[in-house]
C-alpha cells in the first residue's frame, strides 16, 4: 500500500530561478528611481538655464550701472545687491549636484533671487537716472537757498512782517532736509531716496507761491504810495479842468 503523497517540494533549481528573479526586480527598480532623479536633475539644471539666459543681459550691465551710481553715492537696493551677489553660487551649486534634494533646495533658493528680480528688475533703468535726478535736485536747493536768503535780506530793509517769512524759511529747510536724507538712504533704500528728490521738485512749487507772496507784500506799501500820488495827479487834473469849465463827465 502506497503512503499519502507529502507536500510538494520546490526543486533547488526552480528555488535559484525565483531568487535570481527578485534580485532582477529589485536591479530594476533601482535602475528606474536613478534614472527618474537624474531626469528631475536635468530638468531643474535646464530651468536654471533659461533662468539665466532671461538675467544674462541684465547681470552683464551691473557692473557699469553700478559704477554710475557711485557717482551720486548710491547702489542698487540691498534685496538687488543680494541676489546679485548669491546667484552664481545658487546657479553652480545646481549644477554640480548629484542628489535631487540638495539640487531642489538650491532651485528654491535661485526662485527667491528670480523673484527679487522680477520686483525691482524692471525698475532698474529708474535707478540709472536717480544720478541726474539728484544732482538736478542739489542745483535747485541750492538756487532756493539763495534766493531765499536775497529775498530775506530785502524784507528786513523794507521792515516786512517777520511772520512773512516763516514759510519761506520752513519750505528751504524740508528741501535741505530731504536732499540730505536722500543721500544718506541712497546706499540702501534707493526707491525712498529716489522719493524723496521727486518730492524735492515738487515743493518748488510751493516756494515759489511763497516768494511771490512775500515779494508783493514787501511791495505792496510802495505800490499803495504810487497809487496814492496817480489818484493826486488825475484830481488836480480835473479840477483844473473844471476851472476853465471844460465837461469832465
Amino acid at each position: 500500500m502506497l503512503s499519502p503523497a507529502g507536500p510538494p517540494r520546490l526543486s533547488p533549481r526552480f528555488g535559484e530561478a525565483g531568487g535570481e528573479a527578485g534580485q532582477q526586480g529589485e536591479g530594476m527598480q533601482t535602475e528606474m528611481e536613478k534614472q527618474m532623479q537624474e531626469r528631475m536633475l536635468g530638468e531643474m539644471k535646464s530651468h536654471v538655464g533659461d533662468f539665466m539666459r532671461q538675467i544674462g543681459f541684465m547681470t552683464k550691465q551691473v557692473p557699469a550701472m553700478r559704477k554710475r551710481l557711485k557717482t551720486c553715492n548710491a547702489d542698487f537696493p540691498v534685496e538687488l545687491n543680494n541676489a546679485l551677489e548669491a546667484i552664481p553660487k545658487l546657479i553652480k551649486d545646481v549644477k554640480n549636484a548629484t542628489d535631487p534634494e540638495k539640487a531642489m533646495t538650491a532651485v528654491e533658493a535661485v526662485q527667491d533671487a528670480a523673484g527679487v528680480f522680477e520686483e525691482l528688475g524692471p525698475q532698474m533703468g529708474d535707478f540709472m537716472g536717480y544720478c541726474t535726478k539728484f544732482n538736478e535736485a542739489k542745483r535747485v536747493v541750492a538756487r532756493a537757498d539763495a534766493d531765499v536768503k536775497r529775498l530775506i535780506t530785502r524784507a528786513k530793509v523794507r521792515k516786512a512782517d517777520p511772520d512773512l517769512l516763516i514759510e519761506l524759511t520752513s519750505n528751504v529747510n524740508e528741501m535741505k532736509g530731504s536732499l540730505a536724507k536722500a543721500e544718506s538712504l541712497a546706499k540702501t533704500d534707493l526707491p525712498e531716496a529716489d522719493a524723496l528728490v521727486e518730492g524735492i521738485f515738487e515743493n518748488t512749487d510751493n516756494l515759489r507761491e511763497a516768494m511771490a507772496t512775500v515779494n508783493a507784500a514787501i511791495d505792496l506799501p510802495k505800490w499803495l504810495k504810487e497809487s496814492d500820488a496817480t489818484v493826486r495827479t488825475i484830481t488836480n487834473k480835473i479840477k483844473a479842468l473844471e476851472k476853465k469849465k471844460v465837461d469832465v463827465t
